[in-house]
């Protein structure tokens, strides 16, 4: 709605235009586009692909090894952050601090895998809808430190099973407050 391409070397965002050669986009879809630094921008409303047969996709999906960083303008939204980002093993760093997740039931392996991940801002995260959040930062080996002090789950119950798992490195965690329950937290911080 906010977003459309106007051409092959337009976008319009709900920022503004921005004006791009065709050698600088690797590919782009509705909301987002990843150039040929590597940094995917999420600008407008993604929707995620179902198959039936192993689950939920993302549209940069099979550009998961050339994604490096991540960043969001006002107005980006997505469906769900189920497998958002996962075994994208040369992401460094992902500002989603314009990511609109009100809507959002499950961050279930949304950074699994991400080995190379040093810096994520998830600041302003709307997770009163979240429902699952399992394996979410699994084997980020190299994140240290993590700020989940906006996350706040009123649902029943919030599954975290191996939420950091493997995440060894990790020496500081800002937690937000998880009321009324948080169950189903099996190796959360397992490894």
């Amino acid at each position: 709605s906010g977003t459309a391409y106007r051409s092959a070397g337009e976008l319009q965002s709900l920022t503004g235009t921005v004006t791009l050669t065709k050698d600088a986009i690797a590919d782009k879809g509705e909301g987002w586009y990843l150039d040929n630094q590597g940094c995917l921008h999420i600008f407008g409303a993604v929707t995620t692909i179902y198959n039936p047969a192993d689950g939920l996709h993302t549209p940069w999906e099979i550009y998961r090894e050339q994604i490096k960083t991540v960043v969001t303008e006002p107005g980006a939204t997505i469906d769900t952050c189920e497998n958002m980002f996962k075994d994208c093993v040369n992401l460094t760093s992902a500002d989603l601090s314009h990511l609109d997740t009100s809507k959002v039931e499950s961050m279930s392996w949304m950074f699994s895998g991400c080995r190379s991940l040093t810096h994520v801002d998830v600041s302003n995260f709307d997770t009163e809808n979240v429902e699952r959040m399992i394996d979410m930062f699994n084997n980020c080996r190299k994140l240290c430190e993590l700020d989940l002090s906006s996350f706040r789950a009123i649902d029943d119950a919030v599954f975290m099973d191996g939420m950091f798992g493997g995440c060894g490195r990790l020496y500081s965690l800002k937690i937000g407050s998880f009321s009324p329950l948080i169950a189903y937290t099996e190796y959360t911080f397992f490894g």
